[in-house]
Protein backbone atom coordinates (compact mmCIF):
# COMPACT_ATOMS: atom_id res chain seq x y z
CA UNK A 1 0.00 0.00 0.00
CA UNK A 2 2.65 2.16 1.07
CA UNK A 3 4.46 1.58 -2.40
CA UNK A 4 1.34 2.31 -4.55
CA UNK A 5 1.11 5.35 -2.72
CA UNK A 6 4.44 6.65 -3.30
CA UNK A 7 3.75 5.73 -6.83
CA UNK A 8 0.86 7.70 -6.75
CA UNK A 9 2.54 10.96 -5.69
CA UNK A 10 4.65 10.93 -9.26
CA UNK A 11 1.30 10.65 -11.43
CA UNK A 12 -0.39 14.19 -12.19
CA UNK A 13 -3.83 12.34 -12.86
CA UNK A 14 -3.87 10.96 -9.35
CA UNK A 15 -2.26 14.60 -7.10
CA UNK A 16 -5.03 16.43 -9.20
CA UNK A 17 -7.86 14.52 -8.28
CA UNK A 18 -6.86 14.29 -4.76
CA UNK A 19 -5.98 18.06 -4.37
CA UNK A 20 -9.20 18.14 -6.20
CA UNK A 21 -11.67 16.43 -3.64
CA UNK A 22 -9.49 17.84 -0.73
CA UNK A 23 -10.53 21.63 -1.78
CA UNK A 24 -13.72 20.73 -2.96
CA UNK A 25 -15.05 18.74 0.48
CA UNK A 26 -13.24 21.20 2.30
CA UNK A 27 -12.47 18.86 5.54
CA UNK A 28 -15.60 16.40 5.08
CA UNK A 29 -14.51 12.88 4.79
CA UNK A 30 -15.54 12.99 1.30
CA UNK A 31 -12.11 14.69 0.90
CA UNK A 32 -10.50 12.16 2.41
CA UNK A 33 -8.45 9.62 -0.47
CA UNK A 34 -10.29 6.09 -0.06
CA UNK A 35 -6.20 4.82 0.04
CA UNK A 36 -5.47 6.78 2.70
CA UNK A 37 -2.09 8.25 2.54
CA UNK A 38 1.28 7.53 4.11
CA UNK A 39 0.73 8.43 7.51
CA UNK A 40 -2.87 7.31 7.89
CA UNK A 41 -1.62 3.70 6.58
CA UNK A 42 1.16 3.87 9.20
CA UNK A 43 -0.81 5.01 12.02
CA UNK A 44 -3.62 2.10 11.67
CA UNK A 45 -3.55 -0.53 14.55
CA UNK A 46 -5.34 -3.82 15.45
CA UNK A 47 -7.72 -2.00 17.18
CA UNK A 48 -8.63 0.05 14.50
CA UNK A 49 -9.32 -2.37 12.31
CA UNK A 50 -11.76 -4.71 14.57
CA UNK A 51 -13.35 -1.43 15.58
CA UNK A 52 -13.99 -1.09 12.04
CA UNK A 53 -15.25 -4.34 11.15
CA UNK A 54 -17.52 -3.89 14.41
CA UNK A 55 -19.41 -1.17 13.02
CA UNK A 56 -19.05 -1.54 9.48
CA UNK A 57 -19.76 -5.53 9.35
CA UNK A 58 -23.38 -5.53 9.98
CA UNK A 59 -26.49 -6.58 8.33
CA UNK A 60 -28.03 -2.55 8.68
CA UNK A 61 -28.15 -1.41 4.50
CA UNK A 62 -26.62 -4.56 3.42
CA UNK A 63 -27.25 -5.46 -0.16
CA UNK A 64 -27.69 -9.26 -1.55
CA UNK A 65 -27.91 -10.31 -4.99
CA UNK A 66 -28.72 -14.13 -5.38
CA UNK A 67 -28.20 -15.53 -8.97
CA UNK A 68 -28.24 -19.08 -10.20
CA UNK A 69 -30.46 -22.37 -9.72
CA UNK A 70 -32.51 -21.63 -6.57
CA UNK A 71 -35.57 -20.83 -4.96
CA UNK A 72 -36.13 -17.59 -3.40
CA UNK A 73 -37.03 -19.49 -0.01
CA UNK A 74 -34.12 -21.66 -0.09
CA UNK A 75 -31.85 -18.20 -0.97
CA UNK A 76 -33.88 -16.64 1.94
CA UNK A 77 -33.14 -19.54 4.09
CA UNK A 78 -29.45 -20.00 3.26
CA UNK A 79 -28.55 -16.21 3.69
CA UNK A 80 -30.22 -15.82 7.20
CA UNK A 81 -28.59 -18.80 8.47
CA UNK A 82 -25.44 -17.28 7.21
CA UNK A 83 -26.16 -14.19 8.73
CA UNK A 84 -27.97 -14.55 11.65
CA UNK A 85 -24.58 -14.05 13.61
CA UNK A 86 -24.06 -10.36 12.28
CA UNK A 87 -24.80 -7.72 13.99
CA UNK A 88 -28.18 -5.95 12.77
CA UNK A 89 -26.64 -2.33 13.55
CA UNK A 90 -26.24 -0.05 10.66
CA UNK A 91 -23.34 2.26 10.12
CA UNK A 92 -23.39 5.92 11.36
CA UNK A 93 -23.28 8.28 8.28
CA UNK A 94 -21.29 10.40 7.27
CA UNK A 95 -21.63 13.95 8.95
CA UNK A 96 -23.95 16.76 6.36
CA UNK A 97 -21.80 18.62 4.51
CA UNK A 98 -20.99 22.02 5.76
CA UNK A 99 -19.66 24.69 3.50
CA UNK A 100 -17.68 23.99 0.31
CA UNK A 101 -14.17 24.86 -0.68
CA UNK A 102 -13.38 28.38 -2.07
CA UNK A 103 -14.20 27.96 -5.59
CA UNK A 104 -10.80 28.84 -7.65
CA UNK A 105 -7.99 27.46 -9.34
CA UNK A 106 -5.86 25.40 -7.38
CA UNK A 107 -2.28 24.66 -8.22
CA UNK A 108 -0.07 21.71 -7.49
CA UNK A 109 3.15 22.06 -8.86
CA UNK A 110 4.95 19.23 -10.50
CA UNK A 111 7.73 19.02 -13.19
CA UNK A 112 5.91 17.31 -15.48
CA UNK A 113 5.91 18.04 -19.32
CA UNK A 114 1.59 17.28 -19.35
CA UNK A 115 -0.72 18.23 -16.73
CA UNK A 116 -3.51 17.03 -15.67
CA UNK A 117 -6.16 19.52 -15.06
CA UNK A 118 -9.59 18.36 -12.59
CA UNK A 119 -12.63 21.10 -12.72
CA UNK A 120 -16.22 20.65 -10.80
CA UNK A 121 -19.47 21.88 -10.01
CA UNK A 122 -22.20 20.99 -7.18
CA UNK A 123 -23.91 18.52 -9.20
CA UNK A 124 -27.55 17.13 -9.05
CA UNK A 125 -28.76 14.05 -6.89
CA UNK A 126 -30.23 10.86 -7.91
CA UNK A 127 -33.07 11.52 -5.88
CA UNK A 128 -33.36 14.41 -8.00
CA UNK A 129 -37.07 14.93 -10.48
CA UNK A 130 -34.40 16.55 -12.70
CA UNK A 131 -31.70 13.67 -12.54
CA UNK A 132 -32.51 12.32 -15.99
CA UNK A 133 -32.47 15.97 -17.32
CA UNK A 134 -29.11 16.53 -15.86
CA UNK A 135 -27.58 13.62 -16.77
CA UNK A 136 -28.57 14.21 -20.37
CA UNK A 137 -27.42 17.20 -19.80
CA UNK A 138 -24.14 15.81 -18.90
CA UNK A 139 -23.86 13.54 -21.96
CA UNK A 140 -24.05 16.42 -24.03
CA UNK A 141 -21.58 18.77 -22.68
CA UNK A 142 -18.66 16.10 -21.74
CA UNK A 143 -19.66 12.84 -20.91
CA UNK A 144 -20.48 11.57 -24.24
CA UNK A 145 -16.88 11.02 -26.14
CA UNK A 146 -16.58 12.87 -29.45
CA UNK A 147 -20.33 13.66 -29.07
CA UNK A 148 -19.59 16.02 -26.33
CA UNK A 149 -19.33 19.90 -26.91
CA UNK A 150 -16.19 20.04 -24.31
CA UNK A 151 -14.29 17.52 -27.00
CA UNK A 152 -15.62 19.53 -29.49
CA UNK A 153 -13.94 22.92 -28.48
CA UNK A 154 -10.97 21.45 -26.83
CA UNK A 155 -9.80 18.54 -28.80
CA UNK A 156 -11.48 18.81 -31.80
CA UNK A 157 -11.36 22.48 -32.71
CA UNK A 158 -7.89 23.73 -31.04
CA UNK A 159 -6.00 20.08 -30.86
CA UNK A 160 -5.40 20.97 -26.90
CA UNK A 161 -5.89 17.21 -25.62
CA UNK A 162 -6.07 13.79 -26.43
CA UNK A 163 -9.06 13.64 -24.32
CA UNK A 164 -11.61 15.63 -22.08
CA UNK A 165 -14.72 14.21 -19.81
CA UNK A 166 -17.39 15.02 -17.74
CA UNK A 167 -19.18 12.71 -15.07
CA UNK A 168 -21.65 13.04 -12.48
CA UNK A 169 -20.42 11.75 -9.78
CA UNK A 170 -22.67 10.69 -6.84
CA UNK A 171 -22.48 10.08 -2.85
CA UNK A 172 -25.07 9.21 -0.63
CA UNK A 173 -25.08 13.43 0.53
CA UNK A 174 -23.03 15.12 -2.20
CA UNK A 175 -22.94 15.49 -5.97
CA UNK A 176 -20.51 16.38 -8.12
CA UNK A 177 -20.32 17.12 -12.13
CA UNK A 178 -16.46 16.28 -12.49
CA UNK A 179 -14.59 16.44 -15.14
CA UNK A 180 -10.87 15.66 -16.40
CA UNK A 181 -8.84 16.96 -19.20
CA UNK A 182 -4.47 16.30 -19.56
CA UNK A 183 -3.02 18.87 -21.80
CA UNK A 184 0.62 19.59 -22.47
CA UNK A 185 2.33 22.31 -19.74
CA UNK A 186 2.46 25.42 -21.82
CA UNK A 187 -1.34 24.93 -22.65
CA UNK A 188 -2.97 24.73 -19.95
CA UNK A 189 -4.07 28.28 -19.16
CA UNK A 190 -5.42 28.37 -22.47
CA UNK A 191 -7.64 25.05 -21.91
CA UNK A 192 -8.60 26.59 -18.58
CA UNK A 193 -10.25 29.48 -20.26
CA UNK A 194 -11.70 27.16 -23.45
CA UNK A 195 -13.33 24.81 -20.21
CA UNK A 196 -14.99 27.79 -18.54
CA UNK A 197 -15.98 29.38 -21.77
CA UNK A 198 -17.66 26.53 -22.89
CA UNK A 199 -19.32 25.73 -19.19
CA UNK A 200 -20.62 29.54 -19.11
CA UNK A 201 -21.77 28.96 -22.28
CA UNK A 202 -24.07 25.81 -21.82
CA UNK A 203 -25.27 27.04 -18.91
CA UNK A 204 -26.09 30.42 -20.16
CA UNK A 205 -27.94 28.95 -23.53
CA UNK A 206 -28.37 25.14 -22.70
CA UNK A 207 -28.22 22.19 -25.81
CA UNK A 208 -28.71 23.20 -28.85
CA UNK A 209 -31.80 21.08 -30.74
CA UNK A 210 -29.04 18.69 -32.59
CA UNK A 211 -27.51 18.16 -29.09
CA UNK A 212 -30.47 16.99 -27.49
CA UNK A 213 -31.58 15.22 -30.33
CA UNK A 214 -28.59 13.23 -30.27
CA UNK A 215 -28.01 13.14 -26.23
CA UNK A 216 -31.71 11.50 -26.04
CA UNK A 217 -31.35 9.33 -28.61
CA UNK A 218 -27.88 7.79 -26.96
Amino acid sequence: MLQSLAQGESEPPNVAQRAFVTDFFNGHPYGHPTEGDAASVQAITVDDLKGFAKSHWVRGGIKISVAGDITAAAATKLIGDTFKPVPETRPAPPPPIGKLGQPGTHVTDMAVPQATVIFGLPGIMRQDPDFIAGYVANYILGGGGFSSRLMDEVRVKRGLTYGIETQLSSYNRASIMVGSVATRADAVNQTISVVRDSLGQFAASGATETELDDGIVQ
